[in-house]
């Protein structure tokens, strides 16, 4: 019991005195006025009888003599009788005063005499602490490439299915090469033709430049030729690029992976006719993949970008990855009201597939070597004020004895600074060190300065 509760009780206990005190003051005071008034109607009865023993005769003096005396005789005894009375109920008054008294002092001794607090204690110890946000998801790939052809035609052969592996340049699918391969004999005729027509101009104008060096031909007939052999280059040139361009759709009939990856879905059969809108496979990254998680309304505020996070998958139940969250959508949805966040991973070994089930667990926080205590045992006083009550063991108290439930002790609040608080342990700053013993859970009020049974002993991770 603390001194507050104390110092009412005495206040109590003077009150209750005081009242029968008062009550007894008026009890004599009023057997005072009642043996007054007892005591001055005897003296009256006895002057009114010495009266009439003067006017008697004198033959009956004697007689009267001895009639007196034994009056008076009886008189005395019967005023000794009631003094007697009111001192024995005088007594008995004060033995009852006395009784009440006592038992009232030797209640308020039991009542601050209240037993020992049963309790369970906490054993303090620097350790290692880890708090976690488990989340699920889905491994994606943070590359999606949806592949087209870039010329239409019919679908020849397709070289992957679904959840196939492939390799950067790998052909996924091959168009008709037949109209391909005809543009390109026809272009490659049409660059031959105008090539030799380039060729014939040339050894013309070689033939026609010694002629005029001879005077044989006039200007006018070497710059013909000139001119006409410009216009076979030019020729030639556009001849060069249209076998280029059947060269091109020739190689647009092959559909070629632009990265190492996996194909997702394939929307294509073979014997289909496909135009570049057209999506012949979903093919999915493997150099950079994350996990797509859900996080519920009542965790959001837990969640941030930047922590790391440690992921799991069930095709690797003795391998974890490790991850950091990456983005978190700023919309709750669905009937589970939960936020999508994405967690990149890194994956060296390329293992993990777009489609696997994921068990994340965002890391909140993690200390090597910190004093933490259970969160129950923190009383916030004020505001800014929190403390732990600490056990002050009494002599001869061992840990071993703890452990057996014998120990006892006093309990001392002490101030504390926290750091991070979790959801049953809290980091301590300051305040408190290794190896005190403090109380976790108590049958009753816990009040600075109580006597302290213990229970037993728990500490972190038993």
């Amino acid at each position: 019991m603390n001194e507050k509760k104390k110092l009412f009780f005495v206040f109590v206990v003077i009150i209750v005195i005081f009242a029968v005190l008062v009550l007894w003051d008026s009890s004599q005071r009023a057997q005072r006025v009642n043996r007054g008034k007892e005591i001055e109607s005897v003296s009256v009865d006895t002057e009114e009888y010495a009266s009439g023993y003067v006017v008697e005769e004198d033959s009956n003096l004697a007689d009267e003599t001895n009639g007196e005396g034994e009056e008076d005789i009886s008189l005395l005894e019967m005023l000794e009788e009631q003094k007697k009375y009111h001192e024995d109920e005088k007594a008995s008054k004060e033995e009852k005063i006395q009784g009440i008294l006592g038992k009232l002092l030797q209640q308020g001794e039991e009542v601050s005499q209240e037993p020992p607090l049963p309790a369970r204690v906490f054993n303090v110890k620097k350790v290692r602490y880890e708090n976690a946000l488990p989340v699920t998801g889905d491994i994606k790939s943070s590359k999606e490439i949806k592949m087209r052809f870039e010329k239409e035609g019919v679908i020849d052969k397709i070289m992957v299915k679904e959840g196939d592996r492939v390799k950067e340049g790998e052909i996924i699918a091959i168009l008709n090469k037949k109209d391909s391969l005809l543009a390109i004999a026809r272009a490659q005729g049409k660059l031959d033709s105008d090539t030799a027509a380039l060729g014939a101009a040339e050894k013309e104008l070689e033939l026609n430049t010694l002629l005029y060096d001879k005077g044989a031909i006039i200007e006018s007939k070497l710059q013909e030729v000139k001119l006409r052999i410009e216009s076979e280059r030019a020729k030639v040139r556009v001849s060069q690029e249209e076998f280029k361009m059947a060269t091109s759709s020739l190689e647009k009939t092959e559909l070629r992976s632009p990265i190492d990856g996996i194909v997702g879905s394939r929307d294509a059969e073979e014997g289909e006719f496909f135009t570049p809108r057209d999506i012949v496979v979903n093919l999915l990254g493997l150099k950079d993949v994350y996990a797509e998680v859900g996080v519920v309304e009542r965790d959001i505020h837990k969640a941030s970008i930047g922590q790391t996070a440690v992921i799991k998958v069930d095709a690797y139940p003795n391998k974890e990855f490790i991850g950091k969250v990456g983005n978190l959508y700023p919309i709750v949805e669905g009937r589970s009201r939960t936020m999508k966040a994405e967690v990149n991973i890194v994956d060296e070994e390329k293992v993990l597939l777009p489609g696997m089930f994921a068990q994340v667990s965002i890391l909140l926080a993690k200390f090597d070597s910190e004093i933490m205590v259970p969160t129950m045992s923190l009383l916030q006083m004020t505001p800014d004020v929190v403390v732990i009550p600490v056990v002050k063991l009494d002599q001869g108290i061992d840990l071993e004895k703890i452990k057996r439930g014998e120990g006892s002790g006093t309990i001392t609040f002490r101030e504390v600074k926290i750091g991070y608080m979790g959801p049953d342990y809290t980091q301590i700053l300051s305040g408190i060190k290794e190896s005190d013993i403090i109380v976790l859970e108590a049958h009753g009020e816990v009040e600075d300065g109580r006597k302290l049974r213990i229970l037993g002993l728990e500490e972190y991770g038993i």
